[in-house]
C-alpha cells in the first residue's frame, strides 16, 4: 500500500481527537479504518480543507461510519506555501513578461512583470 505521508495518526474519529487537530491551520486527511487482521490502516476517503482543518474534519464526524472510524491527517505547511505551490516567468513577447503563479487547485493567477 502507498504511504499517505501524514505524521499524525491513525487517531478515532470521535470529537475528542478531531478538537486536538490546530484550529486555522490548512492541511490534508484521510478518513478510514483499522483492519483487525493486521492492524493497518485502510484509507476510504481523503480529502484537503485550505481554510481550516479541524473545522472540516468536525464537519465530516456527521459521515461516521463503521469504514470511517479513524482519521490520519498532515498540516500543509505556511499559508504562502498553501496557496502558491510554484510561480515561472515566460516570455509572451518581446520585451514583455509574464509570471504564472500555478496554485494548488490547479487554477492560474497571472501578474504582469515590468
Amino acid at each position: 500500500m502507498a504511504n499517505l505521508e501524514m505524521p499524525h495518526g491513525p487517531l478515532s474519529f470521535d470529537e475528542t481527537e478531531v478538537g486536538k487537530v490546530e484550529e486555522n491551520n490548512l492541511g490534508n486527511y484521510a478518513l478510514g479504518f483499522i483492519r483487525s487482521s493486521d492492524s493497518a490502516f485502510i484509507p476510504r476517503y481523503v480529502g484537503r480543507s485550505d481554510s481550516d482543518l479541524q473545522k472540516e474534519l468536525k464537519a465530516k464526524l456527521s459521515t461516521k461510519s463503521q469504514t470511517r472510524t479513524h482519521f490520519m491527517f498532515s498540516y500543509a505547511g505556511a499559508k504562502k506555501q498553501r496557496s502558491i505551490r510554484s510561480a515561472r516567468t515566460t516570455t509572451t513577447s518581446r520585451n514583455s513578461w509574464k509570471m504564472k503563479f500555478i496554485q494548488q487547485d490547479q487554477t492560474e493567477r497571472t501578474a504582469r512583470v515590468p
